[in-house]
């Protein structure tokens, strides 16, 4: 070879760009399988993992415990379920939606319904004065009922029979504030917390007899329907002074709602409102499950509710 074509074959190889060499396995290193058809990519078994974590019984490292629903609305709907179911199915009541319907019958209902609403309301206001702060801020101020039934009944009390005797329709009972507390030999400290826990309590027991007051409003406006239909002397006497009043306090229903749509504190709080809700339910149920109570079994039995409480 000339040295010229030397030179000019050392040029090509010097320009030529480096070779880089993989370096070698170890010796002790598997070697590298091909993959297998199937596997899992990373996001399946991303998603794999997931799924166990939503599932306690397939991830021991998780858990929960998942009783009934906590949805504080839902389970004062199922602890209250038989005081609702038996209060509807009360004649006094059910005579509103009977065909049957006539004025006098109409008339005795109202006034048990003023009765029950008159105890309901009464301890109601007693709630709402023994702390401040009972009825939470989310919540519309109670209307209450018992002036707009007392408005009825004086507008149809000349409507009815005249030969029946009844006695007036008085005013509602006046409504004393709670007494003053005595005072405590408790420290501040434990004062305080017993405070904070009569408030808790009272609050609870409210809400829960608001749950009956305002719960009426939902089936006031089907029920007033039918009433106007059949006695349409209602209407030109202008005599529906409580159905117009339940069809405004249905926004309150839906507030309450709101309020409820929530877990419990605790189990007291939700025996609390129970009880408030009973109370409320019980108030009703002493009147029309009386002997006395309004029904379609006679003018004697329809007339005999006591109009002062």
């Amino acid at each position: 070879m000339s040295q010229t074509n030397a030179s000019a074959s050392a040029r090509r190889y010097l320009s030529r760009p480096a070779q880089v060499r993989r370096p070698a396995k170890p010796a002790s290193a598997a070697p590298e399988q091909p993959a297998r058809a199937g596997r899992p990519s990373i996001q399946a078994d991303a998603d794999h993992n997931s799924q166990h974590a939503h599932h306690p019984q397939q991830n021991p490292g998780f858990s929960l415990t998942k009783t009934q629903d906590t949805n504080l609305h839902k389970r004062l709907k199922a602890n209250t379920k038989a005081w609702h179911s038996r209060l509807d199915s009360t004649p006094g009541l059910r005579q509103l939606i009977h065909p049957g319907l006539t004025l006098t019958l109409y008339v005795a209902a109202l006034q048990g319904l003023l009765e029950a609403h008159r105890a309901a309301e009464h301890q109601l206001q007693q709630l709402a004065n023994s702390h401040l702060g009972v009825c939470p801020d989310e919540l519309p101020a109670y209307r209450p009922r018992v002036p707009a039934l007392l408005s009825d009944l004086s507008r149809l009390a000349s409507k009815t029979d005249p030969t029946r005797t009844t006695a007036p329709i008085s005013a509602p009972p006046a409504i004393r504030s709670a007494p003053e507390p005595a005072q405590s030999q408790q420290s501040p400290t434990a004062s305080a917390l017993a405070s904070a826990h009569s408030v808790v309590q009272a609050q609870a027991r409210y809400l829960g007899m608001r749950y009956v007051l305002e719960g009426a409003t939902q089936g006031g406006k089907m029920i007033s329907a039918r009433v106007t239909a059949q006695l349409p002397q209602l209407l030109t006497e202008q005599a529906c002074a409580y159905w117009t009043l339940l069809d405004a306090a249905s926004a309150d229903w839906t507030a309450l709602a709101r309020s409820l749509a929530r877990p419990a504190e605790d189990d007291k709080e939700l025996a609390a409102i129970t009880a408030g809700a009973v109370q409320a339910y019980q108030c009703f149920l002493d009147i029309f499950s009386s002997p006395l109570a309004p029904s379609s079994l006679g003018s004697k039995q329809l007339t005999g509710i006591s109009r002062d409480t």
